[in-house]
């Protein structure tokens, strides 16, 4: 474990100034974490009296099913009814790797945060159950269609996907309390701040193209509010716009060394 904590520290402290890293492997602390991005680990380092860098992973390991009204499309010239779809959406996707680095102004445990998350840039990943709608020859090979002029296609197992896309890469600013590194053996972290998403912006997967060939590159599109007719009162396009995302996290650290 020790081993494992001094290669993801290093990893985060390479570019450093030299005088912080000679400091950076006299402490560190091990922690969990709970947050919006979900539950995870985090290792930090301290670096003098005033910085510190964190590094660490969160996963969201819960989902919301629900069966969801999707109308009537057009599958091979037919019209089909996908009224009780069952819709399962995860938050993001994949989980989120993160480096932060730490400015204490003071010697109090108020400090100011930068950072970087990086993950499969889904916040949200939408999977539509459509096989009661589309037959097993049909998976993967020809698209629904919609009078509004959306079209997609399911991959192999007959599933529809829609993600609420973003960066893959987000910065992070941010304040908090609390030093991952305290006086004590155990110590607890707050953090409060946003990531810069880019928005999170719906997409629609296709797997084929104009054939149907279900080798072809997945291409997507992205839904709007006019797409849908407005029937979601504008809020496709409202959430799409929104550069940033909350965060909010609490950490429980114990010192290793």
């Amino acid at each position: 474990m020790k081993r494992f904590l001094l290669i993801l520290i290093a990893a985060v402290s390479i570019a450093a100034p030299r005088a912080f890293a000679q400091e950076a492997f006299k402490h560190a602390a091990l922690g969990v974490t709970a947050g919006l991005d979900g539950f995870g680990i985090e290792a930090a380092t301290a670096l003098g009296d005033h910085f510190q860098l964190r590094a660490g992973y969160a996963i969201m390991p819960f989902s919301y099913s629900k069966n969801m009204n999707l109308g009537t499309g057009t599958v091979n010239g037919t019209s089909r009814d996908f009224s009780n779809t069952p819709v399962s959406i995860k938050m993001w996707y994949g989980g989120n790797g993160n480096v932060m680095a730490d400015w204490f102004p003071g010697d109090g445990a108020f400090h100011v945060t930068a950072g970087l998350f990086a993950g499969s840039g889904k916040l949200l990943k939408g999977d539509l159950d459509v096989t009661r709608a589309i037959k097993s020859d049909e998976w993967g090979r020809v698209a629904v269609s919609y009078d509004n002029g959306v079209s997609f296609s399911t991959d192999a197992n007959g599933i529809a996907h829609v993600d609420a896309v973003t960066l893959k890469v987000m910065p992070y600013v941010g304040i908090g309390l609390g030093r991952a590194i305290g006086d004590g053996p155990v110590s607890f972290t707050f953090d409060l701040g946003a990531l810069i998403t880019g928005g999170a912006k719906p997409q629609i997967y296709n797997y084929i193209r104009n054939t149907m060939d279900p080798s072809n590159p997945v291409e997507s599109m992205q839904l709007t509010s006019a797409l849908v007719k407005n029937k979601d009162k504008g809020w496709i396009d409202k959430i799409a716009n929104i550069p940033v995302f909350p965060m909010l996290k609490i950490n429980l650290f114990v010192a290793l060394f």
